[in-house]
């Protein structure tokens, strides 16, 4: 993402969409629940996928991995149950990937 975007684009709700697309995609292929794996809707994580995305806007700076990790695992152990959302740790690879969001050209 250019430097121009990652100064101001969490504000602007074009690149929120943006951003909210490529979350998605990340937290998906991640299924911390399992319930892509047993064939539920593509859109099963969507209210989980709008939480993230909505705290997500009001960083003013790139979170780190660990903030990210603590994002989403906190997130899904609130929408879920944290039995459910299983350890934090398996959050880390989604935070990685979301993190390199902000390396984006």
């Amino acid at each position: 993402m250019s430097s121009e975007r990652s100064k101001w684009g969490w504000a602007n709700p074009e690149f929120a969409s943006e951003i909210g697309d490529k979350v998605r995609e990340v937290v998906n292929r991640l299924d911390p629940i399992g319930l892509l794996a047993l064939n539920s809707p593509p859109d099963e994580y969507e209210p989980e996928m709008r939480s993230i995305v909505a705290k997500l806007v009001r960083y003013r700076s790139a979170p780190s991995v660990e903030e990210l990790q603590s994002l989403l695992h906190t997130t899904f152990a609130e929408m879920f149950d944290p039995t459910m959302a299983g350890q934090a740790t398996k959050y880390r690879d989604a935070a990685a990937a979301i993190a390199a969001l902000w390396e984006e050209d």
